[in-house]
């Protein structure tokens, strides 16, 4: 090989060097700018995380809350059916009390017809004594 022929490919090497220099270059360029843009989803995603975890922790203490209220609209609902169990059963007894003040007021009423009748009957003599 020539003197000249080594100069040409040593500038061509040369040339290829520094050619992939800069494309080294522009690929470090990108990946910096790929490591920056992941970075920064990076951060959005642990803050997203981070807000996620609280509304996680709210929505506990709704499903707290709600639980709660729930098992306080049971207890209220058998208050409910308690007292309203307590009021059939007081309307029963008083229907009983009535039923039976009923028949004794139709034997008082029978009784007083008895007496009526006897009155009735006494008046009747009466008059006929007092008419002798």
């Amino acid at each position: 090989m020539n003197v000249n022929t080594l100069k040409d490919l040593s500038n061509k090497t040369i040339d290829m060097i520094i050619e992939n220099s800069e494309i080294i270059k522009a690929i470090n360029a990108c990946n910096n700018d790929i490591n920056n843009r992941l970075t920064q989803h990076k951060e959005i995603i642990t803050k997203n995380s981070e807000e996620i975890d609280k509304l996680h922790i709210k929505v506990d203490y709704i499903g707290k809350r709600i639980d709660d209220t729930n098992k306080r609209i049971d207890d209220t609902n058998k208050r409910i059916d308690d007292f309203r169990s307590e009021v059939n059963n007081r309307f029963d007894e008083v229907n009983k009390r009535m039923d039976l003040m009923d028949k004794r007021m139709d034997r008082v009423e029978i009784k007083i017809d008895k007496i009526d009748n006897k009155m009735d009957k006494l008046m009747e003599m009466l008059l006929e004594i007092s008419k002798k």
